[in-house]
């Protein structure tokens, strides 16, 4: 089993790393349409980290159901972060502020459930934290319900995700093409990183779909890896946020027009007031 000083370690670097990128972030002055929604991301990951930290601190067993509750807040943090890294791919590969966001309500149908699961978690009752063997078949029909939702919502999130790296790779595509018809040379411009992180959450999602395939069938095909799952996840993640923070802050939108960048100093400007001055005829 994995000791939890080293999660605790990795989740400190992680919330550190988190909140550095969102006050870079927050410091462009341009394209802010760009680095807010990435700078949110980073905050819905800070989030997650100091209740994973939360949850490492605190040890003792009479207030395991309060940090299980107040754990559940990083379910809409987590829901939310496929659709920020949407906004953000979508308004750096825009040309100018982007067409309207159609349909907008189902984005955040996802996020409604995320915290709608909170609520119902909140109200499961104080005993049952502290049973540990309990069947499904001995909780009351309010409590399988609850159950039952949370794992319809969970099958939703990876729809969601599925459905937003789909959505991205389609932008990546529509921005490379139209990169080459705009310009000679594009290096400086492509966004190779963004389709590796999205090829690696890709990657991710199909192996944790298999883990859960596997748990369902009573596959053991993942036991070697299950003892250091948490840390893996923990690298996992720590590794995309790496990638996105190098990047993402320092990455320019290649559509956007550049600024118009002012010439003339000013001294040159009452150069030639004082020019003009010696021109006019003498009183």
């Amino acid at each position: 089993m994995v000791d939890d000083k080293y999660l605790l370690a990795l989740s400190a670097f992680h919330l550190g790393m988190a909140l550095f990128c969102t006050n870079q972030l927050l410091l462009h002055q341009r394209h802010q349409r760009v680095y807010v929604p990435l700078a949110l991301f980073f905050v819905t990951q800070s989030v997650t980290e100091m209740l994973s930290i939360l949850d490492l601190v605190v040890v003792d067993e009479s207030y395991d159901y309060v940090v299980s509750r107040f754990n559940s807040l990083h379910v809409p943090a987590v829901f939310a972060q496929p659709l920020l890294l949407w906004l953000y791919v979508r308004a750096l590969t825009s040309e100018d502020d982007g067409p309207p966001i159609r349909q907008r309500l189902w984005h955040a149908v996802p996020i409604l459930l995320a915290i709608s699961m909170v609520v119902l978690f909140w109200t499961i009752p104080k005993s049952l934290f502290a049973q540990n063997d309990l069947e499904f078949a001995d909780l009351s029909q309010y409590i399988q319900a609850i159950l039952i939702y949370f794992q319809l919502v969970e099958v939703l999130f990876y729809v969601q995700v599925t459905l937003y790296l789909v959505l991205i790779m389609r932008m990546l595509s529509r921005y490379r093409a139209r990169l080459k018809d705009l310009f000679a040379t594009t290096e400086d411009r492509e966004l190779t990183w963004v389709w590796w992180i999205t090829t690696t959450i890709g990657a991710y999602l199909l192996i944790s779909i298999a883990e859960i395939l596997a748990d369902l069938f009573g596959i053991e095909m993942f036991q070697l890896f299950s003892e250091a799952s948490d840390l893996t996840n923990g690298l996992s993640s720590l590794a995309i946020t790496w990638v996105i923070g190098i990047w993402g802050v320092r990455q320019q939108p290649g559509l956007m027009p550049k600024p118009a960048q002012q010439h003339a100093p000013r001294h040159g400007a009452g150069a030639g007031r004082r020019k003009i001055r010696a021109l006019r005829p003498h009183r």
